[in-house]
């Protein structure tokens, strides 16, 4: 199934594009963290990377083809 990716703030920094299409073969985000993971070696650097599933942060749902993933780092505030 095909996944569109967007990358925000830092993690756009590294991996140098705003977003792309993944293709992967499970509905598990797992072999996506992988795959980002091979193709973007320095994500491993970062202490908490989230994700978000078509606009809600992931929280064990089953990925889809065609869904909207955001990935982006830890977010502080004050």
């Amino acid at each position: 199934m095909k996944i569109n990716v967007r990358y925000f703030a830092s993690i756009r920094d590294i991996t140098g594009r705003d977003e792309e299409c993944i293709e992967i073969n499970s509905d598990d985000i797992n072999e996506l963290k992988t795959i980002l993971f091979k193709k973007y070696p320095e994500l491993l650097d970062r202490r908490q990377i989230f994700f978000a599933v078509n606009e809600e942060y992931y929280n064990g749902q089953r990925l889809k083809d065609s869904d909207n993933i955001a990935v982006f780092p830890q977010v502080s505030g004050g």
